[in-house]
């Protein structure tokens, strides 16, 4: 018998808009979506990537 694994990726979205957007001290992309960032935190553009923010 054969085992199939299966990986499910949620991109879950959390309630609440970004911020405008701030000024990053460097271009980076901590985040690609909510479900990265912890608690009620959104992954929000900056000047220069994407990073976790408050909502």
């Amino acid at each position: 018998m054969h085992r199939l694994k299966l990986t499910v990726c949620v991109h879950a979205v959390k309630p609440g808009q970004c911020p405008k957007p701030k000024n990053a001290p460097e271009c980076a992309e901590s985040c690609f979506h909510d479900g990265q960032c912890p608690y009620t935190q959104k992954c929000c553009p900056t000047t220069c990537g994407h990073a976790c923010s408050e909502p």
